[in-house]
Formats: structure tokens, C-alpha cells, sequence
């Protein structure tokens, strides 16, 4: 097999799959948009998410038959070097900004080589979208699927920067009412440059702490049952 009969095969595999969810997920974002304002206007479960762990990131052109390779194919870290800032806009929805950093490990295979010395950092936003409001599960588990892009930069190589698009499957796992587990795999797929160049594409899985806000209760006061009974009397008494 020639070098690009393999990165068809490498096309299809990772980006035929994760492109046609992609555009799947966009539809699904979409059709939450355009329902009534009332659905805005609902609750918010939370007010602000921020989660803060480790990242795993999967480099290897190979990857689909190397997903779980962890000696092969994982690179990390052995610091907590990923940060999530989320804020809800509506029920289900929300944005996303994200922050990793991630050291090449000398063992691992990148791109067909050995020995790479090395970051990966990213800087990406995603617009996310709870999946309990499609399947009721129990509060403690929240389930969700975003779309996004942003910014990935490999020090190796003299420096080089793509622009990917990115689709992510999580779930948030609450331990009480603040605090929880959150674990996602990421894919990411590499738009610029060159939307067929295999090589830039990559997977990345995040596990973290999590901590949430919850909204503030409006203290709603009682209305006025007769109006009339609290306004002052503006008719004087005549002397007789």
C-alpha cells in the first residue's frame, strides 16, 4: 500500500466518521435554536461549570487502530494541564472555552517517529448541548456532545499552527450538588491547512475535577391583592 493510497484509507476512517456527526450535531444545534423563546427563558440546571485535570493526546497517523495504545500512542502529562470554562446561555445549552498543554513523551510514536521532543497546546471553544433533555437519566449523570474549533501548536518542526474543527462526546458524573467528575474524548480534525493532510489531525481525552455554580433564586415578593387598600386617600374632610 503506497503512502497516499494510506492517507485515503486514514480519511475515511477518522474523518469519515467524525465529519458526518459533525454536521449531524450542527443540525441538532440548530433545531434547539429555533424553538419558542419560552424554551430560553426555562431554568438553567447551572450557572457556571470549571474544570480543571489531566489530557491525553493521541498524535499517531494510525490512529483508529491505536486508540487505546497507552505505552505506543498516548502522550500526557503527569500535572493537571487542562482548564475548561463553561458558562449555560439556556436550559441544555451552553459555551465553552478550553485550555490544554501537552508534552510529547519521548517513548511515544508522532506521526511515524520515535523520540519527538516537544509540546502540543491548544485554545479551543465549543458550543455544547446536554443530552438529558432528549434522554432522562438521573440527575447525578449528565451526558453532552459539542461542536467547535480552535487553535493547535506543535512546538516540533520548527513551529507549525492549524485551525481544526472539533466535535466532543462527555459526561459530567455530580458527586453533590457542586462538585463532580468529568471525563470526553475529543476528536479533532484539521482544517488549515489542508483539509487532507492526515498528519495534523489528532484525538485528545480529558479527566478532571469539576465545579458548578447554581443560579441565584429571585425572591419573588407577593403581588398586592386590592390595589386601592394601599393608596392614600386624597379627599379632604369637611368641617361641619
Amino acid at each position: 500500500m503506497n503512502h497516499s493510497f494510506g492517507m485515503k484509507i486514514n480519511f475515511l476512517g477518522l474523518k469519515g466518521i467524525l465529519f458526518p456527526a459533525f454536521f449531524v450535531l450542527i443540525s441538532c444545534c440548530q433545531s434547539i435554536l429555533a424553538q419558542p423563546t419560552a424554551q430560553s427563558r426555562k431554568k438553567n440546571p447551572y450557572n457556571w461549570i470549571i474544570t480543571g485535570g489531566y489530557v491525553v493526546v493521541n498524535d499517531n497517523e494510525e490512529k483508529l487502530p491505536n486508540l487505546f495504545d497507552v505505552q505506543g500512542s498516548w502522550n500526557f502529562a503527569p500535572y493537571p494541564s487542562f482548564l475548561s470554562i463553561n458558562k449555560f446561555t439556556k436550559k441544555g445549552v451552553s459555551n465553552e472555552g478550553v485550555f490544554t498543554f501537552t508534552p510529547y513523551r519521548s517513548s511515544v510514536i508522532v506521526n511515524d517517529s520515535v523520540g519527538v521532543k516537544g509540546f502540543l497546546a491548544s485554545a479551543n471553544y465549543n458550543y455544547k448541548l446536554s443530552l438529558n433533555q432528549f434522554i432522562k437519566m438521573s440527575q447525578d449523570l449528565d451526558p453532552y456532545m459539542a461542536i467547535g474549533g480552535g487553535f493547535t501548536y506543535r512546538s516540533i518542526d520548527e513551529g507549525s499552527l492549524s485551525i481544526t474543527a472539533n466535535l466532543t462526546l462527555g459526561l459530567n458524573y455530580w458527586l453533590s450538588k457542586n462538585w463532580g467528575l468529568q471525563v470526553q474524548g475529543i476528536g479533532k480534525l484539521a482544517l488549515v491547512p489542508g483539509i487532507y493532510k492526515t498528519r495534523m489531525d489528532y484525538l485528545q481525552y480529558t479527566a478532571g475535577l469539576a465545579y458548578r455554580t447554581m443560579p441565584k433564586k429571585k425572591n419573588k415578593r407577593p403581588k398586592k391583592r386590592y390595589e386601592w387598600t394601599h393608596e392614600r386617600n386624597n379627599f379632604k374632610r369637611k368641617n361641619t
